[in-house]
């Protein structure tokens, strides 16, 4: 009798403690998955913003970043154990969010399709066509491509729906260049930059040359400038011959002032500059001489005055 009645003790403790977990499941997980309660931590506030300022801003944090089912959403919590244990034992506001796409990439594009259902393997919008399909065997998920969909307006993280991002990853990959891979026909490709009527004389000093090479091969600059762009290294002493050949081509990006405020006088020199310039050099020193002469062109004159 007595061992009946420990074991039906035991059954009702057993029963008891599963109720009482069950119930505290019941409630912690639904609180637990709110963006309120994500929001609560200063490591995710300015993320927490950010979902608020997106379009996915009625769509639940859970909804994203926890795979789809029960049993999925149970490990979810029990990963996410590590973070609390974080919050408190160390001070870091490091962003979860990161350019190298880690949390992107374990981000399911299962998760996304349970919205967009009626998303195509070939889209179009008119301006970019876009092949799910092979970019999903390419092992590209949704969420790693649309990184900023979610959490916009981060300075430090850009969004890979970009033109620079799209042909970096396709350089990468070996994947086609060409415009028709990206564009429908029909799509106007020239910039609107393109269309001011001085931006043939303005580009230099309005455009980005990491831009510019989105379209343009870095030899089409050169050629069209009549010199390596951007000058490399060591170019203050080299660029005298380039003047000399396309001066006129010189002119496109720099002023004539530009070289006097270098040169100290005017460029080229006058005409007494030969009787003069020592003047300048004793006043000014010959560093400025040597942006464009070699010790050795001083030398060759100046010799038959050596002791």
């Amino acid at each position: 009798m007595n061992l009946n009645l420990k074991g039906s003790l035991r059954l009702k403790i057993v029963i008891i403690a599963a109720l009482v977990v069950i119930i505290f499941l019941a409630v912690a997980f639904p609180a637990t998955s709110t963006p309120r309660f994500c929001g609560s931590c200063h490591e995710m506030q300015s993320n927490y913003k950010s979902w608020q300022r997106s379009v996915h801003h009625d769509v639940n944090c859970i909804t994203c970043h926890a795979k789809p089912g029960l049993v999925n959403l149970v490990l979810d919590k029990f990963s996410s154990l590590s973070d609390i244990y974080s919050h408190f034992t160390t001070n870091s506001s490091e962003l979860v969010l990161n350019d190298d796409g880690l949390l992107s990439k374990s981000i399911p594009s299962e998760n996304c399709l349970l919205c967009h259902k009626t998303l195509k393997d070939k889209s179009s919008n008119g301006r970019i066509k876009y092949d799910h399909k092979a970019h999903e065997k390419a092992g590209f998920t949704c969420a790693y491509c649309h990184n900023r969909v979610a959490h916009p307006g981060f300075i430090e993280h850009k969004e890979r729906i970009a033109m620079p991002f799209c042909l970096d990853c396709h350089r990468k990959k070996n994947a086609a260049l060409s415009c028709s891979t990206c564009h429908p026909p029909g799509f106007k490709l020239k910039p609107a930059s393109h269309e001011q009527s001085n931006w043939i004389k303005a580009h230099g000093h309005i455009s980005d040359i990491s831009s510019c090479l989105l379209c343009h091969s870095k030899s089409s600059c050169d050629d069209c400038h009549g010199a390596p762009l951007p000058h490399p290294e060591g170019w203050r002493q080299t660029h005298k011959a380039w003047a000399e050949k396309s001066k006129d081509k010189c002119l496109l990006c720099h002023k004539v002032s530009g070289c006097d405020n270098c040169h100290r006088t005017v460029n080229p020199h006058q005409p007494d500059w030969i009787s003069n310039h020592n003047e300048e050099v004793k006043k000014n020193g010959n560093s400025k001489c040597l942006s464009c002469h070699a010790i050795g062109f001083c030398d060759s004159c100046h010799a038959q005055f050596r002791h």
